[in-house]
């Protein structure tokens, strides 16, 4: 997943909750149960700057 993507399913989708695997790796969890696939570490942080960004009212 690339962090378009990520970025893509962070706005159309809206997650309820992160989760973090067994190993190590993180998923969005979506209301309805679904899982993404596991997110590899640079598309984590980049989703973490723009929640950080959005929070703070700023644009990424």
């Amino acid at each position: 997943m690339t962090v378009d993507d990520a970025l893509s399913l962070l706005g159309e989708e809206q997650p309820a909750a992160w989760s973090q695997r067994e190993d190590g790796s993180w998923q969005m969890v979506f209301v309805d149960g679904r899982l993404s696939d596991p997110l590899p570490d640079h598309v984590v942080e980049a989703l973490r700057i723009t929640v950080i960004n959005q929070i703070a009212g700023r644009n990424p």
